[in-house]
């Protein structure tokens, strides 16, 4: 018996179609749901992921620019200072770019395996460990 693709519990034995971009067009699947409330958030999810896909490869081609620019920047002119500044920044972004989407983030088979509700903790909880890592790397050392 299949699980339900939000929360995976057990028995899901009604299915939703939805239409959903995987590598770079839409499919239609067929995604279990136990309950009328996991079936919202299943279309929800697929809405959102839909249409922050986009967004999101746009942010991260940003962030590996300017990454590459200031390694650049910093082996030109040899001051260690954009490395300390930027790097930590540069993390923070990532990390509120997963808490603020974490929908757009992969491909729906990597939320198969753990269910639509718990991975999308498990990627916001990912980025907030990433802010709180780039904030605690920036605080001066004394």
């Amino acid at each position: 018996m299949a699980r339900c693709a939000n929360c995976k519990k057990q028995p899901a034995d009604q299915k939703t179609a939805v239409r959903i971009v995987e590598k770079g067009s839409r499919h239609t699947r067929e995604l279990p749901y136990c309950s009328e409330r996991c079936k919202q958030a299943i279309h929800f999810f697929v809405r959102s992921h839909n249409q922050e896909l986009p967004r999101l490869k746009n942010m991260l081609m940003v962030w590996a620019l300017i990454f590459l620019g200031t390694l650049l920047v910093q082996f030109i002119s040899g001051n260690p200072l954009l490395i300390d500044i930027v790097i930590p920044a540069l993390v923070a972004f990532v990390g509120l770019v997963l808490i603020i989407y974490p929908s757009g983030l992969m491909d729906l088979k990597y939320y198969e395996r753990l269910g639509i509700k718990w991975f999308s903790l498990y990627v916001r909880i990912t980025g907030l460990i990433l802010v709180g890592v780039a904030a605690t790397t920036m605080l001066p050392a004394y």
